[in-house]
């Protein structure tokens, strides 16, 4: 940490990035680069007046031209942890950041997203701020300490989290259905996974019988129809969903809700290390939470840069973000 007169370890000081307790120096050399890349590509974004915008591919080609010059400059420690193309890091925080609201879009460019922040048990989030505004770095989210009042709402707001806990979300959803119809599936029906090991997957090829309702779906990847279903004892009743609560990984909105209902959902692990933790999710959250997690979280393995189930989150943001999904009913266990 001592090379270029100490310079990563300027940079994680200026963003609190804390190495945990057993993490190998190179790995904390790592978590820093991703997150420096993240606040040089928001950086870009200024690079015009104002009123301007700057392209997509001049926000993803400053992240390349970043990472070349740290792997350059420590070659030894990087270049066996950055195993993917560097075209791979810049997508991935380019999707982050789309995804949680970071940009404005103008055909093919982008500008800022307007301030907005968000406070809950003594952290507030913090997006569209000028990189001159000083603050701390988790994963590729901007935060700092704060005394200001717990308010939820705004959390749920910026990141457009779902207002209602997983009970509520199945059993609103369920009571409003009047119409169901019979059918005999084709041979591309797929059923929700009702018990473990999910694995081995979130679907199998035959339908529950005994489980109540549950989650089908039809069709080709890319293009599936969901439905609702429910065995009679005779025969399979559905009643589709509409594409709106099913497009876009949507569905797991109500996959979680179904399996928590069912009390099956399996709770997410992690391990604390000190000034950091360590997170295994062992089902995907909904796209809005998992975005979330993505935001302020590094990747375990830089050589799977878009890996969703394994992440290390700073240990302050992990306790505000685990409160808040478990006012959901997500549930965490302990190492």
């Amino acid at each position: 940490m001592d090379k270029y007169d100490g310079l990563l370890r300027k940079i994680a000081n200026e963003y609190g990035i804390r190495k945990g307790r057993t993490e190998n120096e190179s790995m904390w050399k790592a978590r820093i680069i991703y997150s420096l890349l993240g606040q040089m590509g928001l950086s870009s974004l200024y690079d015009e007046y104002p009123e301007e915008t700057v392209s997509i591919t001049h926000f993803k080609e400053r992240i390349k031209t970043i990472l070349q010059t740290y792997l350059e400059l420590y070659q030894d420690e990087l270049i066996p942890v950055f195993l993917s193309d560097k075209d791979d890091y810049a997508k991935e925080i380019y999707d982050v950041y789309l995804k949680t609201g970071h940009f404005y879009h103008k055909s093919f460019n982008i500008r800022t997203a307007k301030e907005n922040s968000a406070s809950y048990h003594g952290i507030e989030l913090l997006r569209g701020y000028s990189p001159e505004i000083k603050h701390n770095v988790s994963g590729l989210g901007n935060y700092r300490k704060t005394n200001s009042e717990d308010d939820l709402n705004s959390v749920v707001r910026m990141f457009q989290l779902s207002e209602n806990d997983l009970k509520t979300r199945w059993n609103d959803l369920i009571t409003n259905i009047t119409e169901w119809r019979s059918i005999h599936p084709g041979g591309d029906s797929e059923y929700l996974r009702m018990e473990p090991p999910f694995s081995s997957g979130y679907w199998v090829n035959t339908p529950y019988k005994n489980k109540g309702i549950s989650i089908m779906r039809s069709g080709m990847m890319g293009a599936h129809l969901y439905y609702l279903y429910q065995y009679d004892g005779k025969n399979l009743l559905v009643h589709q969903l509409p594409e709106w609560q099913t497009a876009d990984s949507q569905y797991r909105d109500l996959s979680n809700a179904c399996l928590y209902v069912n009390g099956v959902l399996p709770s997410a692990r992690y391990y604390d290390d000190g000034s950091i933790i360590r997170l295994h999710q062992n089902y995907l959250l909904p796209p809005a939470e998992l975005n979330l997690i993505r935001l302020y979280s590094w990747p375990e393995n830089y050589g799977n840069i878009t890996g969703m189930f394994n992440r290390i989150i700073d240990r302050d943001v992990f306790e505000m973000i685990k409160d808040i999904l478990s006012l959901q009913g997500y549930q965490f266990e302990k190492e």
